[in-house]
């Protein structure tokens, strides 16, 4: 990843694999990235919308909050180096 002086920040994109909002995620990814953005998007398997809402109950809402987090300091570990 790269942080951008111009245009789109990075963008992290997490959507369940069952939800009916999986096909606006992917088409809003590659919109990011044909206009020169970084996007990262994660597709969770068998998770359904806002499954982070069962954290610390589901493994997956866990492991999906901990990529937020690891998100979060890499574009500010970048920004700041920048």
């Amino acid at each position: 990843m790269k942080v951008r002086k111009r245009g789109w920040p990075p963008v992290l994109i997490q959507v369940g694999g069952t939800e009916c909002l999986q096909s606006d995620a992917e088409r809003m990814a590659e919109s990011l990235r044909r206009g020169g953005g970084y996007c990262d998007l994660q597709v969770w398997p068998g998770q359904v919308h806002v499954f982070h809402w069962w954290a610390p109950l589901l493994p997956e809402a866990n492991s999906a909050i901990r990529h937020i987090g690891d998100f979060v300091r890499t574009v500010r570990e970048q920004t700041a180096a920048a």
